[in-house]
């Protein structure tokens, strides 16, 4: 099934903060293989579909948790007045990880 498909039995079909597609979605993420999660990430790449760049931060997420990293999921889209981030991944040695994929990556030491 493609990643499109995915989306849009998840919930609603509407990826937003906190909504029920975007839950789904990440429980999904959570339980599949990672050769999938591979070839997810090939697709949203190289078929972009309809908020695929969310679902690419979610996928990159997801590579983040299963490297044994605490992550903390980004927005998917800008608030104003808020700092805003795609993923945050933080080991037990409080190294964190700040993704930026529409920008750049920063590493920050604590």
């Amino acid at each position: 099934m493609s990643l499109e498909r995915v989306v849009s039995l998840a919930g609603d079909g509407v990826l937003k903060e906190g909504g029920e597609t975007s839950i789904e979605l990440r429980r999904y993420l959570g339980e599949i293989e990672g050769e999938q999660i591979a070839r997810y990430v090939t697709e949203c790449m190289a078929s972009p579909f309809k908020d695929s760049g969310f679902v690419l931060q979610d996928l990159i997420n997801e590579v983040g948790r299963r490297l044994g990293f605490e992550v903390e999921f980004g927005r998917y889209r800008g608030v104003r007045g808020e700092v805003g981030f795609d993923g945050l991944w933080k080991t037990y040695l409080s190294i964190l990880i700040l993704l930026c994929g529409k920008i750049l990556l920063h590493f920050f030491l604590n």
